[in-house]
Formats: structure tokens, C-alpha cells, sequence
């Protein structure tokens, strides 16, 4: 199944201050993915930069190759990802919509710990990637080259900074700004956290947690109105083959108290996190589900009418023309390509006579945004007034709806039928003229 277009990503973005979500102009469709070390950052990359075309995601992934940019040339791209620091997030990528993952911290240093100390990485990379980014600090490849082979113990003695930013509250400095005090980096400090925290709550509109990867990706999907990601182009990968998501590294019992104790803040913002994750997706559900409940059809009828709901799924439209051959996404829900004719009709067969009807198109994607505003019907050669095209959430279902008051003559007949026309468009991975992945129809009375 074909996506969105790239363009149309992200066009839908619900907040805490707003949950029942607001579409963005087309300037503000840009996205920064704030990587911090070894939070699936990998992972959750592969899986945004899909939304992008190419030459739309910004090759610079560091904070200084990111500031030495002038602002006209950083316009250019929609797609940012990289080991930033907030104030890079504040002073140069403040225009763009911020999307974050942490990790239980214990298990996320004792991740890069193990990535680090391994024999088996490729360290010439690694010495390239320093040089070609232009790093000054020799401190880089000294660390480096010492850390292969290191023990636990050993590295908790190593006295350079280096190694103690790696195992102090990584996730909270990083997620504030780089200060004289927060550079000594305390174990503890109600200033510096309380920054950290409003950071996460304001800056970015998506936070997910590594440990509930699954959880975070569906809310992912309802923060930005997609479908559920078994249905998008990507899949998700682990990047590291050896670890899996959840597994513990072992430590001794001292080297874990030691960890505890260097990483206080760090603990405490992933709690928050935890709590900042339950509060979107309470609020954001609750707004789906009055979304949902408003377009119910319940006791709406006129007096003297008889109310009906009628849903018509792909697959079972009674006396379908112009319609591709019936295919499922990867949820398994089936759906139909317009564009077989320049015209799609359907018989509605209705349960009683009806005077008006309201009458809702539900489609899995559109091919692009011009086929999505450029979709007409009608019912009984009747065009709906008003019609409106929205997206139902939180599944990310595209939805066309309007009101359809049926000629005097016909109000006694009960098969009408439903013109759809929808612009057709030619695609270089299909040889067929595609326009909506038509998934229903619903009918209701008016």
C-alpha cells in the first residue's frame, strides 16, 4: 500500500494543550528527532525518515555542524536527527515540531558502556566520523581507542570527563542547558531537573520510552493522526542485532548502587516521563472518543423519521464499478484503489425512505494531498452541502463527509446511487491510475 504523500507529514499534531489535535501550514511541517545515545534512537530514525523524500532530511546529525549552518540553508530540509543540545533545539530548530525517546537510565549507560568496550566495533569508523566532523577535542579519540577491553570497575575509575558524562544523568543534562554548575555535573539538583522536565513537557510533542516501545509507537501515531505503523512503508528493526528491547546487562550489586546514586535525576525524569506518557495518551484518547461520539448518529433524526446507520465495507459494496481489485493492509483491513474508471458508484440500498442523509467516504491513505481535496460525490446526482474533509481519529482514517438532501421525487425510493469522483494519478511504482484506498462507506440518517 502506497503512503502519504511525504509532504503531508507531519500535517496533524495533537498536545496536551490542545488534544483534540490542529492541522499545521505547510511551513511548519518539519520535524526534529532529538537522539540521545542508545534510546532506540536508531530504530525510531529508520522508521521517520520514510515520511521524507531524500533530499529533504538534513545530513548533519551534531550540534556544532548544525550551528555553523546559515538559517536560509537549514530551511531547505523537514527532517532533523542527531545528538543535539537544547539550546540547538532553542536558538536554530525552534520552528520545527521536537519528538524525543529516553530509557531507563541504569540500562541505557550500561548499553553505550557495552557498545563502547566492544572489540568488535569498528573503531577506524569510529576515528573517521570524529575527524570528518570536524572535532577538535582530542579527548574523543583517546577515549576511543582506551575504553576497548575496559571493565566496569575500571571505567568508574577512569578520572576523565568523558566517561563521567556517560554514566551522570546523561538524559537530564541533555535535556538542559549547558551551564557552569550543570557542567560539574551533581548528582542531584532541583533546578537543573526542573528545567529538564519542562524541556520534555513543552519542547517536544512526542516523548517515548524505550521500554515500552510498542506503547510509545501507538502514541506516536495518535500524537501525529497516522494509521497504526503495521500499515506505513517502514518496519520496525532493532539496529543493534546483538540486543534485543528489555534485556538487562548484568552488574554487580555495588556497581548498580553506584549507578543509582550518579544517576538521581535521571531516575526522577524518567518517572515524569512515564506520568508525561499516561497524560497524553489519556487526553488524547478522551478527545478521539468525544471525536468519535460526535459523528454517532444517535437521536439526531427528524421528528417523524425513521434513524438508520448503514456501513458499507470494502469488499461487500453491492454493485461496485470503477474499482481497483480488493487488497488489505498490514492490519489486514481491506480496502479498495480508486481509479479503475474516472468514476466509482456504488447502489445504496437504504432501510427506509430518506429524506436527506449524511453520508461519510472512509479511505486508509490518499495518494497524494491533491487527490485527498479533490474528492466529489453524490447520492441520487444530489451533492452534499457543506462537504467536508477531515480525519477521524485516532486510526488516522481519511474521511470525506457531507449532508445530502435527496431530490422530493426519489425520498420514497430506497437504492440510490453513490458517485464517487476522485482525481486519478500516476505513480512510478504502480502501473494503474490510483486515487483513494476507499476502506467504507457510511450512510446515516439526517
Amino acid at each position: 500500500m502506497t503512503a502519504e504523500s511525504p509532504r503531508m507529514f507531519p500535517r496533524f499534531v495533537r498536545t496536551l494543550e490542545n488534544p483534540g489535535g490542529a492541522y499545521l501550514p505547510e511551513d511548519k511541517r518539519r520535524l526534529s528527532f532529538y537522539h540521545i545515545q542508545k534510546t532506540a534512537g536508531s530504530t525510531f530514525r529508520y522508521l521517520l525518515q520514510n515520511y521524507f523524500a531524500p533530499e529533504e532530511i538534513c545530513a548533519h546529525e551534531t550540534d556544532w555542524e548544525i550551528e555553523r549552518q546559515q538559517i536560509e540553508d537549514l530551511r531547505r530540509y523537514r527532517f532533523f536527527a542527531g545528538h543535539f543540545r537544547m539550546e540547538t533545539m532553542h536558538e536554530h530548530l525552534a520552528d520545527t515540531v521536537g519528538v524525543i525517546f529516553l530509557r531507563h537510565p541504569i540500562d541505557r549507560f550500561l548499553s553505550e558502556f557495552s557498545m563502547d568496550s566492544n572489540p568488535d566495533r569498528c573503531l577506524g569508523k569510529w576515528d573517521d566520523r570524529a575527524r570528518e566532523l570536524g572535532h577538535t577535542d582530542p579527548s574523543i579519540l583517546e577515549y576511543l581507542h582506551n575504553v576497548v577491553n575496559m571493565s566496569l570497575d575500571d571505567y568508574f575509575d577512569w578520572n576523565i570527563k568523558r566517561a563521567r558524562n556517560k554514566y551522570r544523568n546523561l538524559q537530564t543534562r541533555r535535556l538542559a542547558r549547558i551551564t557552569p554548575h550543570a557542567d560539574t555535573m551533581p548528582d542531584w539538583d532541583e533546578g537543573i531537573l526542573a528545567e529538564a522536565k519542562a524541556n520534555l513537557r513543552e519542547r517536544f510533542v512526542f516523548c517515548g520510552l524505550m521500554e515500552h516501545f510498542g506503547l510509545s509507537v501507538n502514541l506516536f501515531c495518535l500524537t501525529f493522526g497516522l494509521l497504526p505503523y503495521a500499515a506505513a512503508r517502514s518496519t520496525l528493526r532493532n539496529v543493534n542485532p546483538l540486543k534485543s528491547f528489555g534485556a538487562r546487562y548484568r552488574i554487580s550489586p555495588g556497581n548498580l548502587e553506584f549507578l543509582v546514586e550518579r544517576n538521581r535525576m535521571d531516575l526522577a525524569l524518567y518517572d515524569y516521563a512515564k506520568e508525561l506518557m499516561l497524560e497524553r495518551l489519556e487526553a488524547f484518547q478522551a478527545a478521539a472518543a468525544r471525536h468519535v461520539r460526535n459523528h454517532a448518529p444517535a437521536g439526531s433524526a427528524p421528528a417523524g423519521s425513521v434513524p438508520f446507520s448503514l456501513l458499507l465495507e470494502a469488499g461487500r459494496l453491492p454493485a461496485a464499478r470503477g474499482l481497483h481489485a480488493l487488497e488489505a493492509d498490514g492490519l489486514g483491513r481491506a480496502f479498495h484503489w480508486t481509479g479503475g474508471e474516472s468514476e466509482a458508484s456504488v447502489e445504496l440500498d437504504l432501510p427506509v425512505p430518506a429524506r436527506a442523509v449524511t453520508v461519510s467516504i472512509e479511505a486508509l491513505a490518499a495518494i497524494n494531498e491533491h487527490c485527498a481535496s479533490g474528492l466529489r460525490f453524490t447520492v441520487g446526482g444530489q451533492a452534499p452541502g457543506g462537504l467536508r474533509f477531515c480525519r477521524r481519529q485516532p486510526d488516522g482514517m481519511l474521511v470525506w463527509e457531507g449532508r445530502v438532501e435527496l431530490p422530493a421525487g426519489t425520498r420514497g425510493r430506497r437504492v440510490h446511487l453513490l458517485r464517487i469522483e476522485a482525481p486519478r494519478v500516476a505513480i512510478a511504482t504502480d502501473a494503474r491510475l490510483l486515487g483513494i484506498a476507499l476502506h467504507g462507506i457510511r450512510v446515516e440518517s439526517a
